[in-house]
């Protein structure tokens, strides 16, 4: 049985940076410096990463604007966020069923992993 391979920091900032590049790289143009900041959420077997305060959005960019942080789990991206990182009790309850999802991601696609697998041995 071949497992999920799961990654590491490395990887999740890359593909949080990427999925920045690709959603607000169009704004970019005259700006220098990094898309994400160097502060990172580390939780259970995710990342959240926030975008840079070099970003600079214009403000009719609404959702672009409310949702500035990238959410990478051990196996994938996940989704955008709110920058919750002023209001610590808001980000608790954002944070809290991340695991689960996570971990439901997981078995789902170990389960296919297994049945490609499978199906590969008894052609």
């Amino acid at each position: 049985m071949t497992e999920l391979k799961k990654m590491s920091f490395e990887e999740a900032r890359a593909i949080a940076e990427k999925k920045a590049i690709e959603r607000v790289g169009i704004f970019l143009a005259d700006q220098v410096g990094p898309v994400l900041d160097d502060y990172y959420i580390r939780g259970e077997n995710f990342w959240i990463f926030f975008a840079s305060e070099n970003v600079k959005l214009p403000p009719e960019s609404w959702e672009l604007r409310q949702f500035p942080a990238y959410g990478v789990s051990d196996y994938n991206f996940i989704g955008y966020f709110r920058d919750f990182r002023e209001q610590p009790e808001e980000l608790t309850k954002a944070l809290k069923g991340l695991p689960k999802r996570v971990e439901e991601y997981r078995v789902r696609k170990q389960k296919e992993l297994d049945e490609a697998e499978a199906s590969k041995h008894k052609n």
